[in-house]
């Protein structure tokens, strides 16, 4: 009985001796990619958030809130319909039923329009999703608003209401920098697809008529933005964050390197990654 009970008190001494390794280890490689000017907790990977009303992340909670009881399939139907028939050749308007449908839902979401093209036109977006807390994120409010600003575009387009549908595929342009304040994985590809689908709508909205000057320039910046060519490279140092807070966590507190203020460089690089500028005013 003593000699099990010895092995025992080994079998855990070793495991101890073991996790304190690995604990040690972790804590020098968080001070490693500390001391390069790198993130390593969601704060830091979020970058300072704006003081003043610059930031379009309350609108985006309070629009996409307000499209919460929105059908989502009956909005995936609409567009369908609507894309198909700026596909046709010669193109057609989408049948009478279809446009019926598609204005009452767009009538009865206006308010949660407004607040999404009035967040398109802040300096602004630092939207936190949270993702420390090991919650899945509700990407699919987005995926709903954005079904919802496609159809609004494209019905726009087959009016031939150029410049109005330009803005509407600006907002949803825009409405991407909800994923990029503190990018992984998951929100890169769902910012994958949701760019892909406001670009399908690009060939409507050109082919709708001749934009005006300052419409055409607010589509142009738009688009340039919505490439956000440092996404990958974030979104791989978001995964990193992620799994340092899990291994932190799991391995205890001698894994914790001190909290350190970043050096100058990083405070600027973060200040740029969540700052997107609007469109130019009129």
């Amino acid at each position: 009985m003593r000699l099990r009970l010895l092995f025992a008190a080994l079998a855990l001494a070793g495991c101890s001796v073991g996790e304190r390794a690995a604990s040690l280890q972790l804590r020098d490689a968080i001070a490693r990619v500390r001391a390069a000017g790198e993130p390593v907790t969601f704060d830091e990977l979020r970058g300072s958030r704006p003081s003043d009303d610059s930031d379009a992340a309350p609108d985006y909670r309070a629009g996409v809130a307000l499209l919460a009881d929105v059908d989502p399939q009956m909005l995936e139907d609409l567009l369908r319909a609507y894309r198909a028939a700026s596909r046709s050749c010669p193109t057609m308007p989408p049948s009478h039923d279809v446009r019926a449908r598609a204005h009452q839902v767009l009538s009865q979401s206006a308010a949660a329009l407004a607040f999404l093209d009035d967040a398109a036109r802040k300096a602004s977006c630092h939207f936190a999703f949270g993702q420390e807390s090991g919650e899945l994120p509700a990407f699919t409010s987005f995926r709903r608003a954005s079904a919802l600003l496609s159809i609004r575009t494209l019905d726009l387009a087959s009016a031939g209401a150029a410049d109005r549908a330009a803005d509407s595929l600006v907002s949803e342009l825009q409405m991407l920098r909800v994923f990029q304040t503190e990018p992984v994985t998951i929100s890169y590809l769902v910012r994958l697809a949701l760019w892909e689908r406001a670009c399908l709508s690009l060939p409507a909205v050109l082919g709708a008529g001749t934009l005006s000057e300052p419409s055409l320039g607010d589509l142009e910046r738009a688009l340039a933005r919505a490439e956000a060519p440092d996404q990958l490279q974030r979104s791989l140092e978001g995964e990193r964050v992620w799994y340092l807070m899990w291994a932190a966590t799991n391995l205890g507190p001698e894994s914790r390197a001190p909290a350190a203020s970043p050096p100058a460089s990083a405070s600027v690089s973060s200040d740029r990654r969540t700052t997107i500028s609007p469109p130019a005013p009129r």
